[in-house]
């Protein structure tokens, strides 16, 4: 059974982190399958789903130079999105060009 639940916020990032606020995250095949039961891995529960997504970077961690607050990321691929704050290990991410 899914369903959306209250979970607690990330909170401030570690050295190395920064904390996105997500803005999009598509539901695509993977998620389905991996809903359902059929992908041929569980993840425990309870588990936040979603594998894609782009955010606002809302804190930076110590020693993060390549992004600050208000770079727009995308999520890592496989990194939980269906959330509304991740935390994530930034040498991972990267910031979006700005939109035109």
């Amino acid at each position: 059974m899914l369903k959306a639940v209250d979970i607690p916020d990330v909170g401030a990032p570690a050295a190395g982190e920064v904390v996105i606020a997500l803005e999009a995250s598509p539901v695509n095949q993977y998620d389905l399958l991996m809903i359902a039961g059929g992908y041929g891995y569980r993840p425990r529960l309870p588990a936040i789903m979603g594998t894609e997504g782009v955010g606002r970077v809302v804190a930076v961690g110590a020693g993060v130079k390549h992004l600050k607050e208000g770079d727009r990321a995308l999520v890592p691929f496989l990194h939980p999105a269906w959330a509304e704050r991740i935390k994530n290990s930034a040498p991972w991410l990267r910031p979006l060009p700005p939109a035109r």
